[in-house]
């Protein structure tokens, strides 16, 4: 088995050959990943409150784990997760772009590659060391990292410019260390100014989805089943007997309808109260969002 190779860049660029997750790179991610993982990065984004929970709910559906999924399974945070998954593609093109507003769920393209490149500036450290030891699960073998937060989880780190010289001194390098890094410094001595580069973001446009997705990704090929399930709920004037609604699963699929039944509550679709069973603004919009 292959050992991952991480490297750190500081104040350069992404080597040729790799495959990069850049914020000038005009082509939507595509963040499949472990279930824990992928919650984690949303959480990290301030898209999701309860990773624990999206992890579990996300094992119960099949497929990959992609923000979409995550809003079909996801009660509460649906929404936001739904926007989310606008920004996101299927498959990774030939880069893929940082997103500057969910940088840690778009960073998971890397995992389809075998040598790639993060501009991991903005991650936070926690986020930073679990993608790590989830790029050398995912089987990576190269993975450099451009200005990451200080951490000791690499094997080779490269520092050059303001920012390095200023990584330097928070890493506590030997003084001999530190002065070889300021010498290649850029400094205007005239002006008194360092000169650093240009910022350079790409506009990422979303793309609209078809809310049947939503059902579509939760129960996979129970999704007809389960939007029958709905359609019946909503002919009802939106509120049924919670046995009437177990009957109705029942006779349209057997066992398997009455477990999705049980999933349209756990992933928020329906509700139940007091021995009736609800249409939820989630399992509304399923119906009614793209029609």
């Amino acid at each position: 088995m292959k050992r991952l190779k991480v490297k750190l860049l500081y104040g350069q660029g992404c080597p040729q050959g790799y495959f990069r997750v850049d914020p000038s790179c005009r082509e939507r991610p595509a963040s499949a990943a472990q279930e824990w993982l992928l919650a984690e990065a949303l959480r990290e984004d301030g898209v999701i409150r309860q990773a624990g929970r999206l992890s579990f709910l996300l094992r119960m559906a099949g497929g990959p784990n992609t923000p979409l999924k995550a809003a079909a399974v996801e009660p509460d945070d649906w929404k936001p997760l739904l926007w989310t998954s606008g920004y996101f593609a299927e498959k990774p093109g030939s880069c893929a772009s940082l997103l500057p507003q969910l940088p840690c769920t778009s960073s998971l393209t890397a995992l389809s590659r075998k040598n790639a490149c993060v501009y991991a500036y903005p991650l936070p450290r926690r986020f930073l060391e679990k993608f790590i030891y989830a790029a050398a699960a995912a089987g990576l073998e190269n993975l450099v990292l451009i200005d990451p937060p200080q951490t000791w989880l690499f094997s080779e780190a490269v520092l050059s410019g303001g920012y390095g010289s200023y990584v330097a001194q928070g890493m506590r390098l030997p003084r001999y260390a530190q002065a070889r890094v300021k010498e290649e410094v850029e400094f205007d001595e005239a002006e008194s100014r360092l000169k650093g580069g240009d910022v350079d973001v790409a506009r990422v446009e979303p793309v609209s989805l078809h809310s049947v997705e939503l059902v579509n990704r939760a129960f996979g090929g129970a999704g007809e089943l389960a939007l029958t399930l709905l359609e019946g709920l909503e002919e009802s004037g939106y509120v049924m007997s919670y046995r009437a609604f177990q009957e109705m699963a029942e006779q349209l699929g057997g066992a398997e309808g009455r477990w999705t039944a049980a999933r349209l509550v756990l992933f928020g679709y329906v509700k139940v109260r007091q021995a009736q069973v609800e249409l939820t603004d989630k399992g509304l919009y399923t119906l009614f969002g793209q029609k």
